[in-house]
């Protein structure tokens, strides 16, 4: 798959409402990374050599990617064998949480979720300057439903939503306050637990 391909692929949030979804863009991506002359540079942080950017070529406007922190990801032909890791371990979660639990599955967990997320992200890079807000919040939307994702594929009910907080004066319920979150996990229609998932691009920030 080409870059401008994979820029058009990420910018169309339709193309991603599965886990599978994720799973091939990420594997394509970095697929295309790795082919020889498909970058125009790879360049590596003098201080923190574990951080890399790559410069596009002129398909993707000469623009150079957010850092990417190598030793969580899953590089080039590594990811697929991953992604399949990756998601035999979430769907043991829901008949044994307890097994799943070691910190070898909580490894392929968290890298596997960063270089998904790097993915997507480094490829909305190759989008020209004028449209950054856009890229940005693109990827925010594609992140969030991913979190979502993997958490109804564990056997959490989640989903985004709004949810209503009653505003007391005096003891008495005046009104009540509509606020949006990421997620919002239910049981039943009792509501458990609301947040918010957030990205970064700066080159402190790793996934955990």
């Amino acid at each position: 798959m080409s870059l401008t391909e994979l820029v058009k692929r990420a910018s169309n949030k339709t193309n991603f409402t599965e886990l599978s979804d994720y799973f091939e863009f990420c594997e394509a991506f970095w697929g295309f990374a790795a082919r020889p002359g498909a970058i125009q540079a790879e360049i590596v942080s003098r201080n923190e050599t574990h951080y890399r950017f790559l410069q596009f070529k002129e398909d993707g406007s000469f623009n150079v990617t957010r850092p990417l922190n190598y030793n969580p990801l899953y590089p080039g032909r590594t990811a697929k064998r991953q992604m399949k890791k990756f998601l035999e371990v979430l769907d043991a979660v829901k008949p044994s949480p307890k097994r799943v639990g070691t910190p070898a599955n909580r490894e392929v967990v968290n890298r596997a979720v960063y270089t998904i997320q790097q993915a997507i992200g480094a490829s909305l890079d190759a989008l020209p300057a004028g449209m950054s807000n856009k890229a940005r919040k693109i990827n925010g939307d594609l992140f969030e439903r991913f979190i979502r994702l993997m958490l109804v594929r564990v056997g959490i009910d989640c989903a985004a939503g709004q949810v209503s907080v009653p505003v007391e004066v005096d003891g008495k319920v005046e009104f009540f306050m509509s606020y949006q979150h990421d997620l919002v996990i239910r049981s039943g229609s009792f509501v458990k637990i609301i947040g918010s998932v957030k990205t970064s691009r700066s080159a402190r920030q790793d996934f955990h």
